[in-house]
């Protein structure tokens, strides 16, 4: 009745992506553009590009458009645009300016605060996909695509101190426009009770009375410590486990090709298809899923077992 209304071909789209359909999925996923929340997001006065023209010898600005995580995910295909022979500005949310300094094939990278610079053309991240046609076959999954300095590495590698047991980090919720997603911490006791594990805290806001339940079951909280995402990324590089949510810790974890095992509702995001324990996108990534609505509770014995096999 409506084949051109944005919001359902964007509908559309998700459903599409979420079932593999991903060649159509890309098309459809170009209608958010017309949506009231993103059609004034972009730099005003520079042409967008969605791949129709050799890019060659052009600089063009890449932005974020989305989530934290969503960022994290697009940022990979960078370096395949300056293999094409551009000239790529990285534009990212603040949060993210100082790990992706020296992204590969970035010839610059600025945050939102910065003044947008002079560019040929522009292009969304989340239109990235679509512009190279990526299939499930084909995805850019080389990992790591992301690498922490050496400062920062070392500040942390001293912030923890020597290896005494195996280093599990912990996420259980996130930003709450999406509160389906996100575990009440709890669940988590089953994970808490094995006493040759090393939990860490590896989100930055925690709730006074998560940190108290934290705290009573022998978590170690880092999350004062957490100024931004290039100190998470250094901290979850000299972990042996992160165990997450669907939250932008998990993409984190996978750009960086650590072991992440991610918790997911029933009705998860379409990133994470359906009915897969694997993920296309991460090759270090394991997917566990809730059984029926709202089950963390066999989620996190899933995770128990699996560990102790």
């Amino acid at each position: 009745m409506a084949p051109d209304l944005a919001e359902l071909r964007q509908a559309e789209g998700v459903t599409m992506a979420a079932l593999g359909m991903w060649t159509g999925a890309w098309e459809r996923f170009e209608a958010r553009l017309s949506l009231p929340g993103l059609r004034n997001a972009f730099p005003a006065g520079i042409p967008h590009w969605r791949g129709e023209t050799d890019i060659a010898g052009r600089s063009i600005l890449v932005h974020a458009e989305q989530g934290l995580g969503d960022t994290l995910q697009m940022v990979r295909y960078v370096p395949t645009l300056a293999a094409r022979g551009a000239r790529v500005v990285l534009r990212v949310q603040p949060l993210l300016g100082k790990l992706m300094a020296g992204f590969p094939g970035a010839a610059s990278v600025q945050t939102f605060s910065d003044a947008v610079p002079s560019v040929d053309v522009q292009c969304p991240m989340f239109s990235l996909p679509f512009v190279f046609g990526t299939t499930m076959s084909d995805v850019p999954a080389q990992v790591p695509y992301l690498r922490v300095a050496p400062e920062y590495l070392l500040l942390w590698q001293a912030l923890l101190g020597p290896r005494r047991r195996t280093r599990i980090g912990v996420a259980w919720r996130g930003r709450q426009h999406l509160p389906l997603r996100s575990m009440p911490v709890a669940a988590l006791a089953p994970l808490m009770a094995r006493t040759d594990l090393e939990i860490h805290v590896i989100q930055k806001d925690v709730s006074a009375p998560d940190r108290d339940w934290l705290a009573e079951h022998g978590a170690i909280d880092h999350s004062t410590n957490l100024k931004d995402f290039a100190d998470t990324a250094a901290l979850i590089t000299h972990l042996d486990l992160v165990l997450t949510i669907d939250t932008s810790v998990a993409h984190l974890a996978g750009a960086l090709g650590q072991q992440v095992w991610i918790m997911l509702p029933f009705s998860a995001d379409w990133r994470w298809l359906v009915g897969r324990s694997d993920s296309p996108w991460y090759p270090t990534a394991r997917l566990f899923r809730q059984a029926r609505p709202g089950d963390w509770d066999g989620v996190v014995t899933a995770v128990v077992q699996s560990l102790s096999a």
